[in-house]
């Protein structure tokens, strides 16, 4: 794993737990929620295989 792949490792659960706060403070709407978090893994999951 290089240094890259750590970084999206740790970096998107934080992406992903910032939008549920956003979410529980009213900011965005579930499907707005949804939409974005499920962007972010799709986005960092592709990043993620394409790294080598």
């Amino acid at each position: 794993m290089n240094e890259q792949q750590l970084g999206l490792v740790l970096f998107t659960p934080a992406i992903v737990a910032f939008i549920v706060f956003m979410h529980r403070r009213g900011a965005m709407s579930l499907p707005g929620a949804f939409a974005a978090a499920l962007a972010s893994i799709a986005i960092a999951a592709f990043l993620f295989l394409a790294q080598q």
